[in-house]
């Protein structure tokens, strides 16, 4: 989160190299840092899943309306926006890190 690939891929351009690269998305950045100062300021995770659904102020090509996505956004803001791919176990290692921990509401199980 917070990177986009530029360029072309090796399939697309016919060769057997592929010329894309990671930039940095200032727009996804920007939609980063209003999610994770609402969980600061001590919305929920569920309630900023919704606001996502329906805000219009910050345009974005990834669908942010879950619970995981929510994590996903803030932990890679806590975590420098890290380039690793695997994003689920980046963001469950940093859910049992003590950054993760820390300000975590307990969600109600019915």
């Amino acid at each position: 989160m917070g990177w986009k690939l530029i360029g072309i891929r090796a399939r697309a351009s016919g060769t057997k190299t592929s010329s894309l690269e990671f930039s940095v998305d200032d727009q996804e950045r920007r939609l980063v840092e209003a999610i994770y100062e609402k969980r600061q300021a001590g919305m929920s995770i569920v309630r900023i899943a919704m606001w996502l659904i329906l805000q219009r102020e910050y345009p974005n090509k990834r669908k942010l309306d879950n619970y995981r996505s929510v994590e996903w956004a803030i932990a890679a803001k806590e975590l420098g926006y890290p380039k690793r791919t695997d994003g689920e176990r980046v963001v469950k290692e940093w859910r049992h890190g003590s950054r993760g921990s820390r300000g975590r509401q307990a969600s109600p199980r019915t």
